[in-house]
């Protein structure tokens, strides 16, 4: 397997984001209900996440301001 230590030479960074859910039109849970509907209890910060942050990490990621973040989840 290919990875960070393995592409971090040629500046290509390996990172992922994995986020829980997301409040989108497609969130998978009954839309009668919205995102309150879906029991997010279990969740540190007890609500859903929202697109524009998900996208903004994405964002900071692919800029040069994380360079130096390789090999994170």
């Amino acid at each position: 397997m290919v990875g960070p230590r393995e592409l971090g030479p040629y500046g290509i960074m390996v990172n992922v984001l994995t986020p829980g859910p997301v409040d989108t039109e497609n969130h998978g849970w009954p839309a009668d209900r919205g995102a309150q509907g879906l029991d997010v209890c279990w969740h540190p910060l007890g609500r859903v996440g929202q697109p524009d942050v998900i996208a903004a990490t994405v964002a900071f990621l692919l800029s040069d301001g994380a360079g130096y973040i390789n090999g994170a989840t």
